[in-house]
């Protein structure tokens, strides 16, 4: 995609940028790369399988493609569409890191320390039904669709 750049973050490693401004509700990147069951999953390595996205409670998936890339922020600015792409949640600037909560997809018991610095830092990225219900209102239909299904969470 020409309209981002991966660059170097002050706290996070790598990040993904815009480089132009990107309108609402465009596709960024998605998650196209090998399946994985739960159990094949939490052998790979924890690099790895902290950069897979869950689409069923048993099934994961990598991608081939920048997504891996989006760091994750308790106040994103991209979200989920469906099942695989990351899209933008409202009007990006250019400059601005692109960014989505990995709660958006997750619903097992892995768990990763956050370190986005926001001021509504959860402090441990977790399961989506972990989330306050005023952030899974805000993030609407911008939560992976499978979770979205499930009406108890």
């Amino acid at each position: 995609m020409k309209q981002v750049l991966i660059a170097k973050t002050s706290h996070k490693g790598y990040g993904v940028f815009a480089t132009t401004d990107i309108p609402k509700d465009t596709a960024i990147a998605s998650f196209n790369g090998d399946i994985y069951t739960a159990e094949s999953a939490m052998l790979l390595p924890k690099i790895i399988r902290d950069l897979v996205v869950q689409f069923s409670p048993t099934q994961y998936r990598a991608s081939n493609n920048i997504a891996h890339l989006l760091n994750h922020s308790c106040n994103p600015n991209c979200g989920i569409e469906d099942l695989f792409t990351l899209v933008t949640m409202r009007d990006i600037a250019a400059g601005e890191e692109l960014t989505w909560d990995y709660e958006m997809t997750e619903e097992s018991d892995w768990t990763l320390q956050c370190r986005c610095r926001e001021p509504n830092c959860r402090k441990i990225i977790g399961a989506y039904s972990r989330l306050p219900q005023e952030q899974k209102a805000r993030y609407g239909r911008y939560v992976s669709r499978w979770l979205r299904d499930i009406r108890t969470i």
